[in-house]
């Protein structure tokens, strides 16, 4: 496991120092190894108990994510650890146990004022409605997505920015925007009619006005 006395700086790299200073503080509290992974799209983190040889907990991190999301992934995979230390695997992993766990993080965190305004707005309402994934909650994400670098590139675009008949790209298929849902955009597979729904938030490549014939 990650040394404690080399955490802080490999930390910094990716948080603010209030961050840092909290996640190497929860060391103190529980024996686990962090590990810090490339980006995955599958998912922003996840959370593993002791198994077989190994006798201590795991927690990965996204090393792409911004600084506020990195911490706020970290305290949904400590969250878990929790609920597995009181619970084992007798409950559900997004249940009522892990819930209050969960939100018991990240008022403790709005406590000590880590997150900008913004943030501890967006937190406050997710609280009133926490669900299984932070991508669930479109004005979190949205908010969150404030402080990413500009990950654009020519072309790019975000599927909440399309209009309705847009044609893109995406993961080498093609397909025709139709409307943004109540949490999903709702898309169409080109050539047929087979339908797709996207995150708002997923960047896609638009093709040029001659494709938007189609």
């Amino acid at each position: 496991m990650k040394r404690i006395d080399s955490l802080k700086p490999t930390l910094l790299k990716y948080t603010t120092e209030p961050i840092a200073d909290y996640i190497v503080e929860t060391f103190n509290q529980s024996d686990y190894q962090l590990v810090i992974s490339p980006h995955r799209s599958s998912k922003l983190g996840d959370y593993s108990p002791p198994f077989r040889s190994r006798s201590y907990h795991r927690i990965s991190v996204n090393g792409n994510l911004n600084m506020y999301s990195f911490f706020i992934t970290f305290l949904h995979e400590l969250a878990h650890l929790q609920c597995w230390q009181t619970h084992h695997n007798k409950v559900k992993t997004h249940g009522q146990e892990w819930k209050y766990m969960y939100a018991s993080l990240l008022k403790n965190a709005i406590t000590k004022k880590i997150f900008p305004a913004d943030i501890t707005e967006a937190i406050e309402v997710h609280l009133t409605r926490i669900k299984s994934s932070t991508t669930y909650d479109y004005l979190l994400i949205k908010t969150l997505k404030k402080y990413d670098e500009s990950s654009y590139e020519d072309g790019q675009k975000e599927v909440s920015e399309l209009n309705c008949g847009d044609i893109f790209e995406f993961k080498g298929r093609t397909f025709k925007f139709d409307r943004i849902m109540r949490k999903r955009a709702l898309c169409f597979l080109i050539p047929g009619s087979r339908k797709y729904s996207f995150s708002p938030f997923v960047m896609v490549n638009m093709l040029n006005e001659k494709t938007k014939k189609i």
